[in-house]
């Protein structure tokens, strides 16, 4: 069996994170895991950008500002 492995490196990455105001107990510790899961893989701080939504509904038109601002390169 084949096996592929990848390095997970973020060294000049510019990286946006969609965050939702709604439940802020979870999605604050969402928010802490993923800049720390950043910050293991060498992603600056200063390249990561937190834009808050009201809520879910409002997450995907928040990402589509912040792509066609050119500051991310794509949205999952």
């Amino acid at each position: 069996m084949t096996s592929y492995e990848g390095r997970l490196r973020g060294d000049g990455m510019r990286i946006a994170v969609v965050c939702s105001r709604f439940n802020g107990l979870v999605t604050e510790r969402l928010l802490a895991g993923a800049r720390d899961g950043l910050a293991r893989h060498g992603v600056d701080e200063a390249s990561i950008e937190v834009a808050w939504a009201p809520g879910a509904m409002e997450l995907p038109l928040v990402a589509r500002q912040l792509a066609a601002a050119h500051w991310v390169a794509t949205c999952w």
